[in-house]
C-alpha cells in the first residue's frame, strides 16, 4: 500500500509535538499523552486544532482500521510511533506507516454481542427479536447466556451486581477490539431507542424505552417562602407506564413496524432507506421532546430530511410548496384529503418559521398532534404503500409525483 500522504501527516504531527514537558493547563488548549519524560503534548490552539484534524484524517484513511478500531486505540498507536521517532531523531518513512496499519489489521475481526440494560418494557417470554436486536428476560435467560459466554459466568458478580433491570438488549457487531464493538453498538442502540419512540408515538411520555435518555417517575418540588412563612408544592413531571414488548403492534405489518427494525442495522442501505431511518429517528426525538417549539422543529426536520429534493439547499417558499405537495401525493389519493395534508404542512411550517424569527413564542398541543400524524403517515407510506415502498432514490420519487400531477 502506498502511504505517502499518511506518512506526511505523521511527520507533520511530529513537527508540532513537544516531548517531556507539561502544558500550561490554565492558559492554553492542549492534547496530552503520557506523563513526565514520556509525555507527548500538542500545545496551543493552532497545534491542538491541527492535531485533531490530522489524526481524524489519518484515522479515516483506511476504512478497515476505521471500521474496526476506536479512534483512541489508533491515536495510541500513532503516539507510540511519534515517541519512537523523537527518540531515534528521525522522520517517519512509508515503512513506518505500513507497519502501523499492518499491525492493526493483523488482528482478526471478532464477533461481539454487546448488552445494555433496557428499561420501560415488560417481557414474559425468554427473549424477543426486533430485527438484529435481541431483548432478553434476564430471569429466564441468564443461565443460557452463561453457557454461551463462559467469561460472563466466571465474572458474574462483576457484571451483574450493578444491573437494575430484568431486561437486557443485545446486538451483535464485528470489530477488532472491545472499545470499537461498544462504539458500533451504541450507534445502533441510540437508533433503536429513537425508532421505538417513533413506533410507540406516545406524546404523553408515559410509555418510553430506556437506554440513553430514560427518565422514570419524576417529580418537581418548589419551595415557597417569605420572611414569615414557608411551604412547598410538588408536581408530577412524568408518569411511567411499562409497555408490553410482545405487543403485536410493535411488529405490525400494516404500518411497516415489522420492516423498520431490520433497516437500522442493514448494510448498503438505499438512499430512501437511509432517509427513512434518519427521519424516523427525528420523529422519535420529537415525540420525546417536551418543549413544544423544539418538538415542532424536529418534526419538520423529519419531513425535510425525507422529502427535500436538493439536500443542503436553503428552504425557500418553492421548496416548502414542493414538500407540501409531495406529502399530499404520498399520503393521500383523494383530492380533498390531499389539499388538507398540504395545508396542514404549510401551517406547521409557517409556525416553525415564526418561532425561528421570533414572531411566535408558543405552540399548541394540536400543532404537535398534526405534525406527528403527517410525519408518521409519511414514513408508513414509504414502508408499506406501493409504489413508494419500491423506490430506491429521491429521483424515482420525484419522477412518480410529477407523473401523478399531470395525469
Amino acid at each position: 500500500m502506498k502511504l505517502q500522504k499518511e506518512t506526511d501527516i505523521i511527520n507533520q504531527l511530529l513537527s508540532i509535538a513537544d516531548f517531556g514537558v507539561a502544558p500550561e493547563r490554565d492558559k492554553e488548549p492542549y492534547r496530552l499523552f503520557g506523563l513526565g519524560e514520556h509525555s507527548v503534548v500538542f500545545k496551543g490552539l493552532d497545534n491542538y486544532t491541527l492535531y485533531q484534524n490530522q489524526i481524524e484524517e489519518l484515522f479515516s484513511s483506511n476504512k478497515e482500521v476505521n471500521s474496526s478500531y476506536s479512534l483512541k486505540t489508533f491515536e495510541n498507536k500513532i503516539i507510540e510511533l511519534i515517541r519512537l521517532l523523537f527518540k531515534e531523531k528521525r522522520k517517519a518513512t512509508i515503512t513506518d506507516s505500513e507497519s502501523i496499519f499492518n499491525d492493526l489489521l493483523s488482528t482478526e475481526l471478532s464477533n461481539f454481542e454487546v448488552f445494555n440494560e433496557l428499561f420501560g418494557g415488560t417481557l414474559k417470554s425468554a427473549e424477543i427479536q426486533f430485527g438484529d436486536f435481541t431483548v432478553y428476560n434476564l430471569a429466564l435467560t441468564k443461565l443460557d447466556l452463561f453457557k454461551k459466554y463462559p467469561p460472563l459466568c466466571k465474572h458474574e458478580n462483576l457484571y451483574f451486581d450493578y444491573i437494575k433491570s430484568n431486561l437486557l438488549i443485545g446486538i451483535n457487531v464485528k470489530a477488532r477490539e472491545q472499545n470499537k464493538a461498544n462504539e458500533i453498538a451504541d450507534i445502533y442502540l441510540r437508533s433503536f431507542e429513537n425508532i421505538m419512540s417513533y413506533v410507540l408515538a406516545d406524546l404523553s411520555h408515559n410509555s418510553t424505552i430506556g437506554l440513553f435518555n430514560f427518565v422514570g417517575h419524576r417529580t418537581r418540588k418548589a419551595i415557597i417562602c417569605n420572611e414569615k412563612t414557608i411551604g412547598s408544592h410538588s408536581d408530577t413531571l412524568s408518569m411511567f407506564i411499562e409497555f408490553d414488548l410482545e405487543d403485536p403492534y410493535l411488529k405490525n405489518t400494516e404500518n411497516g413496524n415489522d420492516i423498520i427494525w431490520s433497516l437500522i442495522t442493514k448494510s448498503n442501505k438505499t438512499e430512501i432507506e437511509k432517509r427513512l431511518i434518519n427521519s424516523s429517528e427525528w420523529i422519535g426525538k420529537a415525540i420525546n421532546e417536551k418543549d413544544y417549539p423544539k418538538s415542532l422543529f424536529q418534526f419538520v426536520i423529519a419531513i425535510e430530511g425525507m422529502l427535500q429534493h436538493t439536500e443542503r439547499a436553503f428552504v425557500t417558499p418553492s421548496i416548502v410548496s414542493q414538500l407540501s405537495d409531495w406529502l399530499a401525493f404520498i399520503i393521500e389519493d383523494d383530492l380533498e384529503e390531499r389539499k388538507s395534508i398540504s395545508k396542514y404542512f404549510k401551517d406547521i411550517y409557517q409556525k416553525r418559521s415564526a418561532i425561528a424569527h421570533g414572531g411566535v413564542k408558543s405552540i399548541e398541543k394540536e400543532d404537535i398532534d398534526i405534525a406527528l400524524m403527517i410525519s408518521k403517515l409519511m414514513i408508513i407510506c414509504f414502508l408499506t404503500k406501493p409504489p413508494f415502498n419500491t423506490f430506491n432514490n429521491i429521483e424515482q420519487l420525484s419522477t412518480h409525483i410529477t407523473e401523478l400531477k399531470f395525469r
